[in-house]
């Protein structure tokens, strides 16, 4: 079950010895990439890519907390965002990450990294830090969510029957029998930002959550999923791309990071006039038995255009959605619009997020 630790000083455990103070590394020292491309317990979020692709997308400060031996290899780490203005600045590992501990080196322990990470954030002026995942504190945090890790067998048949009879395998051989789905590999960048996105803005609409830009995606690509960190399935049926998932991995992990479908209709054919166009297209076909994808949540930045929140709030403002017939009605339609930009720059600006993190965005 993981947890945000957000600590200062005062809940740190006693009895955990900083040792050295850390030292901060590039995300791209080449002495980091090493510690983790060699490291058995390294997640996809400490792979460097990740974090790039954090700052790069939202325009952060990316760097890595470090514990080097005196021949100057690293000992333990830990990636971190900064966030926020002068004021209250913070140390996030990682925003938008389910889960990210400090990686540790044999020399290294968790109460002696907990130590040395406070230390580090005292000496640097930093409010506060928030890691996700359990740290060695006085009063640990309380769960945030569910964190299901399961083995993986090499053979397919042998995960399959360790499902659910009635709920996951009777669910896989109804729609096996009753509609043609095929599951395909993306091989390119498009699939990821035009098809998937367009799933999972959709789904987040349904949901009424936020959904991350179509850059975040675009990026993704590029810093995961070409370099061979990740793939992305998509199912298709009849032609129409119905579901899809994106799957991020390292050595010794494959993570289930975000998953998007539209409504079937009883013939099993997607209802989504909006975007069939755009998610009906033809690629190489990689079928895989017995695999389907599932809807998800995860953390996210920027709202959906149609969904529940600010974006709701500022739906009545849109111009294109309702024209005044009417000059002081077209003044008050205009007025309301720029009260609710202003509203949301200055929360953004109370909360250290760019200034148009909950303005209306249709992810181009």
């Amino acid at each position: 079950m993981p947890t945000r630790a957000a600590f200062t000083s005062r809940n740190v455990a006693e009895g955990g010895r900083a040792g050295p103070p850390l030292v901060r590394l590039e995300l791209g020292d080449a002495r980091w990439r090493k510690f983790v491309g060699g490291h058995a317990d390294a997640q996809p979020s400490h792979h460097p890519e990740w974090a790039c692709l954090l700052a790069e997308c939202y325009a952060l400060e990316p760097f890595v907390l470090a514990a080097m031996s005196e021949a100057g290899e690293v000992l333990a780490g830990l990636p971190v965002i900064a966030v926020g203005g002068h004021l209250q600045r913070r140390w996030i590992s990682l925003p938008f990450t389910d889960y990210c501990p400090p990686l540790l080196g044999p020399q290294a322990t968790q109460s002696s990294m907990t130590a040395a990470i406070d230390a580090a954030r005292r000496a640097g002026d930093v409010a506060s830090i928030e890691v996700r995942a359990a740290l060695d504190t006085e009063a640990p945090p309380p769960p945030v969510g569910l964190r299901h890790v399961l083995e993986l067998p090499g053979d397919p048949a042998h995960a399959f029957e360790r499902f659910h009879h009635s709920h996951v395998q009777r669910a896989i051989r109804r729609v096996e029998r009753d509609r043609v789905l095929e599951l395909r590999v993306a091989s390119s960048r498009d699939e990821l930002s035009d098809v998937f996105y367009r799933l999972h803005l959709d789904a987040r609409r349904r949901h009424g959550t936020p959904v991350q830009p179509r850059r975040f995606f675009r990026l993704l690509w590029e810093r995961m999923i070409e370099p061979g960190l990740g793939f992305v399935l998509l199912a298709y049926a009849d032609r129409t791309a119905v579901a899809g998932a994106v799957f991020l991995r390292s050595d010794s992990a494959l993570l289930y990071k975000y998953a998007a479908g539209c409504q079937l209709s009883s013939s099993g054919r997607g209802t989504q006039p909006r975007t069939a166009r755009d998610t009906r297209v033809a690629g190489p076909r990689h079928t895989h038995a017995r695999q389907t994808p599932a809807h998800r949540d995860h953390q996210s930045t920027n709202p959906p255009r149609d969904g529940i929140g600010f974006s709701t709030l500022k739906r009545p403002m849109r111009l294109e959605d309702r024209l005044a017939k009417t000059l002081p009605g077209l003044a008050q339609r205009v007025i309301q619009r720029l009260l609710g930009l202003t509203l949301a720059i200055l929360l953004n600006t109370l909360l250290g997020r760019p200034p148009r993190a909950l303005a209306g965005y249709d992810g181009r």
